[in-house]
């Protein structure tokens, strides 16, 4: 797998669950919150944003400290997103 495709599913993974929130829990919770999220994927670079209220800090941050602190490596979850690229 070339290096942009493997930053693309790394992309795709960090928003399918972690030992925090289950899989999709992640835009949900931030979205009930009054926030927006995404993250995209070029070349040499995978970036992820999310713009929250003010006093939703605490919510993000216990988010974000689930899959970037240990990402999910599941393998039904990476075979879901890219099934050609994982066997």
């Amino acid at each position: 797998m070339a290096a942009p495709a493997f930053a693309h599913l790394f992309e795709h993974m960090l928003f399918q669950g972690s030992a925090h929130v289950g899989s999709n829990e992640h835009f949900e919770l931030i979205q009930r919150a009054g926030g927006t999220l995404n993250g995209s994927t070029w070349v040499d670079r995978t970036n992820y944003y999310e713009t929250i209220p003010s006093n939703q800090l605490g919510l993000a941050l216990w988010l974000e400290a689930g899959p970037h602190g240990t990402a999910p490596a599941r393998d039904d979850a990476a075979e879901a997103r890219h099934p050609a690229r994982t066997s």
